[in-house]
């Protein structure tokens, strides 16, 4: 079992660049006016590099990494009016509840109106995760050894690690559902280069079969044979709440 309280990183990751450039690239003339909230904020240096750029940045976790966190549990009612918040960023944190739709509703709920809500999990449809599956019957990231936690009642917030994998299309209903719609769709680095042989054989296979069970009604085959889905680390995703929902 992992002994550690928190999992968060300690440096920058690729996923957080990627996050700050899509901010970024945004807001270029109207930085000064836009506010974000970062939860889990993990390690804070996104936090710090939004704030240094000019936006308005409120970092929030259970954890205490720095002293300006606001105390606030994903697992809970966030502690924020409605609709306060130009932009919700929830990087490596879904994984980590046991009921992540509960926890989408309320990251939407606090998100302004035509906001947009940026979220990153770890990418259990990639061909590596698939091998591990195929091999081991667990998926990549999620180890039942290493990789949960239990808490008891009455127990101090701490992390969980990872115990609820989520796919591209589980978020894609959940967000639909809580009146948002897909806009970007991003992947970090490139897992297990080595295998990429192994993998045009695997993508083969799977395209084959995915026509003899092709919904033609959902449009989300064209991003299921995407380097993106296949290959990333990390699903980078951002929703825009085009609609109130009903929290």
């Amino acid at each position: 079992m992992n002994n550690k309280k928190f999992s968060h990183v300690n440096n920058m990751t690729l996923y957080m660049h990627k996050v700050f450039r899509i901010i970024k690239c945004e807001n270029v003339n109207c930085v000064k006016r836009k506010k974000i909230l970062n939860i889990p904020a993990g390690n804070g240096l996104l936090s710090e590099k939004l704030n240094a750029f000019g936006f308005q940045v409120k970092s929030a976790d259970i954890n205490k990494e720095k002293t300006y966190f606001i105390n606030a549990n994903l697992e809970e009612k966030l502690p924020f009016p409605n609709e306060s918040f130009d932009y919700t960023i929830c990087l490596e944190g879904l994984e980590h509840i046991i009921s992540p739709s509960q926890t989408i509703a309320e990251i939407i709920r606090v998100t302004k109106m035509g906001g947009s809500i940026i979220i990153s999990i770890p990418n259990i449809q990639n061909i590596f995760s698939r091998l591990c599956f195929l091999f081991s019957g667990e998926l990549y990231q999620f180890k039942a050894k290493k990789n949960f936690r239990i808490l008891k009642q009455g127990d101090p917030p701490l992390d969980r690690l990872h115990i609820s994998p989520l796919t591209y299309y589980q978020l894609l209903y959940l967000f639909k559902q809580n009146g948002c719609e897909i806009e970007v769709v991003e992947g970090d680095k490139y897992k297990r280069k080595a295998l990429f042989p192994i993998y045009g054989i695997i993508i083969t296979i799977n395209y084959i079969l995915s026509l003899l069970g092709r919904n033609n009604n959902l449009d989300i085959y064209k991003f299921s044979f995407s380097k993106k889905l296949l290959l990333s680390r990390s699903l980078i995703l951002k929703f825009i709440k085009i609609t109130p929902n009903s929290n």
